[in-house]
């Protein structure tokens, strides 16, 4: 079982915990002055992923060095101290701020104690639902990129962590090693990895059609300025806090919502091959195998070539070193393995004792809730979100003028965007 003895009370569920939630919600705002109060944010958790999922999201875009994890406070609330996130950088407070007001909410009916807890928080959404949360910010690239501050010119990402390449380049630091042929792509691959002053920073560079000068291995002769011609760019960088940072680019360093369909598509989710986007299709396609973030690779195919320019030669034999950059990949994992530790301690539960999770298992618990979130919706899910059962869940939607509600009624599963329309029709649970 997943979750500590602290936290048991979220799977115990009462008649309507939405109203129940704000309630929660609302007591537990009094206890901050007017602007502690304005700071603080809630998420209500539904299933015993819910809660690493919430922790391991929150820890992977905070800007700070400190991990946190969101405080229980009964009824299945979590509360969410923004300023966690950001420590006392008051221009990521003003983006985080503006970012929680740009996501998504539409469970919660309109009540006055809504009304007052809106007061008190000084926000639109003083609450959401955990998998709503969880879904938006790791799973949506827009709000991912304005919660973790990650910038639009690459160039601007590398200064955000403290990364000069022109100057890692000059004193030969960088370690390279070109791939036969990637396992994902199915095309020539380099990967490139930096050392900032927080950790490791990886960059894989991808082709969307094989280039003529881009053989996996180095050409017999090397002119000068030789560089490896690439579309796409995937990047790990380990945050000060130890959790990974991901961000895509595009050859020119232009950030990017998503991998190029025609480079890469994300075949390990429910869409088969869905986009890939930063954090979840990263995280969940590097932690598939239980490695602790990126996996070493043996099949590094690169020949040092003995004729052409001798600068170059004398550059790629500094920088291609597929072993030590494994040994990076490894060093970087258990600084990642030891946050993720840190981010889900006592959220599993074994007989007698608690313990954290290992990377895989949060990723695990991550993507369930993603998953699930955006999956389509069958009539007994929207009956345990309801909170009811079946035959009650049948009655409220025989109510309903809603599209979705007579699929639901039939048997059909329907989207989430739909159900969220059916779920702004149906009467509160009495």
């Amino acid at each position: 079982m997943r979750m500590g003895t602290a936290i048991l009370t979220l799977l115990v569920l009462t008649a309507d915990p939405y109203s129940d939630a704000v309630t929660a919600a609302l007591a537990d705002s009094a206890k901050f002055s007017p602007v502690g109060a304005s700071q603080v944010r809630y998420v209500l958790a539904l299933t015993e992923d819910d809660l690493p999922a919430t922790s391991f999201t929150l820890a992977s875009v905070s800007r700070t060095r400190v991990i946190h994890q969101p405080r229980v406070i009964g009824n299945g609330v979590l509360r969410i101290q923004l300023g966690h996130l950001y420590g006392t950088d008051g221009k990521a407070a003003k983006e985080i701020l503006a970012a929680w007001e740009q996501l998504n909410e539409g469970y919660f009916p309109a009540s006055p104690q809504l009304q007052s807890l809106q007061r008190a928080c000084h926000t639109a959404y003083p609450i959401l639902r955990a998998d709503a949360f969880v879904a938006q910010v790791a799973g949506e690239s827009e709000h991912y990129y304005a919660f973790a501050g990650v910038p639009a010119k690459q160039t601007d990402f590398y200064k955000s962590l403290g990364l000069v390449v022109s100057e890692v380049e000059r004193v030969r630091a960088e370690l390279n090693a070109n791939l036969f042929i990637s396992k994902v792509t199915g095309k020539p691959r380099r990967i490139v990895h930096y050392l900032a002053p927080f950790g490791s920073v990886f960059v894989t560079q991808d082709e969307a059609k094989e280039k003529t000068g881009n053989s996996p291995l180095v050409p017999a002769v090397v002119g000068p300025g030789y560089k490896f011609q690439f579309d796409a760019q995937e990047i790990f960088a380990l945050k000060s806090n130890g959790t990974w940072l991901t961000a895509l680019y595009d050859a020119k360093g232009n950030r990017q919502a998503a991998v190029p369909a025609d480079i890469a598509t994300d075949t390990l989710g429910h869409l088969g091959h869905g986009e890939i986007v930063p954090l979840v299709s990263c995280l969940r396609c590097h932690e598939s195998g239980g490695s602790a973030g990126l996996r070493g690779f043996k099949d590094a195919q690169v020949i040092i070539p003995s004729v052409g320019d001798r600068d170059e030669i004398q550059k790629l034999q500094d920088a291609h070193d597929a072993d030590r950059l494994t040994d990076s990949m490894t060093a970087a994992g258990i600084t990642n393995i030891k946050a993720v530790a840190r981010v889900t301690q006592g959220m599993v539960r074994e007989t007698n004792h608690v313990r954290s999770m290992i990377p895989q298992e949060a990723t695990d618990a991550l993507t369930d809730v993603y998953e699930r979130f955006t999956g389509s919706v069958d009539l007994a899910q929207g009956a345990k979100e309801k909170a009811v059962d079946e035959e009650q869940f049948r009655a409220m939607l025989a109510t309903s003028q809603a599209t979705g509600a007579f699929g639901l009624l039939s048997g059909e599963s329907i989207t989430r965007k739909q159900f969220e329309e059916v779920w702004a029709t149906l009467p509160q649970v009495p």
